[in-house]
């Protein structure tokens, strides 16, 4: 198995070619032609996660964010990259094409929220609950679901019509309202987002950008794991990079 098959296998159900023009997705470091030993995923390539990588003998990483997004201007011995390379581990990146996969991103959290889809539209999925729920319990129903220790959103009496957006997709909240959601999920909610919701009538929870898209890798996980012939390992060091206290 080779870095070049692992990519072909993973735009079977994530196509490349529907990636956004603004994302950098693919092979990012290595050669297409290296054979695999073993797969580590994650969500972002941290320097722990480089780290763990090369402590557990896995010569690719399969990374949701992109780790090389825009141009590269210069290489730093120090940096994650020039580890990458000197410790000859290979990157795939799956980004916005896994997020518009329909097993990716976004619908996870719909399959994790118990949706049934019944609208896409660009980045938003948009679905019924099996049953209506006052506002406040779906939001912590969401921040269960996710493990969130603290989430942010507007309040809304009922919810039984929902939009999802995993990952940053607050600028969906017009968008959501128009397809008729009563609560959009998301995360990066900015303030104006938030009086824009009021104002369009319509939840918004800020779960997080990480707890939103942070369980698509263990499904990438799974999905590889059925589809590898080699050892495919979740990372244990892909954590958020800040604190909520």
């Amino acid at each position: 198995m080779t870095v070049k098959e692992v990519y072909d296998i993973i735009g079977s159900f994530a196509p490349w070619e529907t990636a956004a023009d603004f994302d950098n997705v693919g092979i990012l470091i290595g050669s297409g032609k290296t054979k695999i030993k073993k797969v580590l995923v994650c969500l972002d390539v941290t320097p722990d996660v480089a780290a763990e990588a090369a402590q557990i003998g896995a010569n690719l990483i399969v990374s949701h964010h992109p780790l090389i997004f825009e141009p590269l201007r210069s290489i730093d011995f120090e940096s994650v990259p020039a580890f990458l390379i000197k410790n000859k581990i290979s990157l795939i990146s799956a980004h916005t094409n896994l997020d518009l996969s329909p097993i990716g991103t976004t619908a996870l959290l719909c399959d994790m929220l118990g949706l049934t889809v019944t609208d896409c539209s660009e980045f938003l999925y948009v679905g019924d609950l099996p049953k209506e729920m006052k506002g406040d319990d779906f939001a912590a129903k969401v921040k269960k679901l996710l493990k969130v220790k603290n989430i942010r959103y507007t309040e809304k009496d009922k919810v039984g019509r929902v939009a999802i957006c995993a990952g940053s997709g607050s600028e969906y909240v017009s968008a959501a309202a128009e397809m008729g959601a009563d609560a959009l999920v998301t995360g990066d909610v900015k303030h104006n987002r938030f009086i824009e919701a009021r104002e369009k009538g319509i939840m918004i929870i800020d779960a997080g950008h990480y707890e939103t898209e942070k369980p698509i890798t263990s499904r990438l996980g799974e999905i590889l794991r059925k589809m590898l012939p080699c050892e495919v390992v979740v990372s244990d060091e892909d954590i958020r990079p800040f604190i909520i206290k």
